[in-house]
């Protein structure tokens, strides 16, 4: 239950993927940070995030989804028909779920301050999280 987006139904195979280590390290990630050092309001972690990202994603595919399958009989297919399934759906949920799982600690600070400055300039945390 979330204070946003009230109840979250997500499919039971994202309990597979939220229940793992590298899932669960996300609770002691800032979204935003450093920022909450000067703004201590600003304290959601990457984990309630994920989960929101999850959740909309789904939820923004299974739109798509329905609005395509409505297509009335006789009706030509419009040139930006998606051709989508279930399965498709549940996929585009878990890339928003699993789209943070690369963010090493004080988030993009970690990318562009500190990893720079060891002199490891190649890094992309979209690359880890793939």
């Amino acid at each position: 239950n979330d204070p946003i987006h009230g109840m979250m139904r997500m499919d039971p195979i994202f309990c597979s993927f939220i229940d793992t280590e590298p899932f669960q390290r996300l609770r002691n990630l800032h979204q935003l940070g450093v920022c909450y050092w000067v703004f201590p309001g600003a304290s959601h972690k990457r984990f309630e995030h994920s989960l929101g990202v999850g959740h909309k994603a789904g939820q923004f595919a299974r739109r798509i989804f329905d609005m395509q399958s409505k297509s009335r009989p006789g009706r030509k297919t419009r040139p930006d028909h998606i051709e989508m399934s279930e399965r498709d759906i549940v996929m585009v949920g878990l890339a928003g779920l699993t789209h943070d799982l690369g963010h090493g600690p004080f988030s993009h600070v970690f990318d562009h301050e500190f990893l720079r400055h060891k002199g490891i300039t190649n890094w992309e945390h979209e690359e880890m999280s793939c």
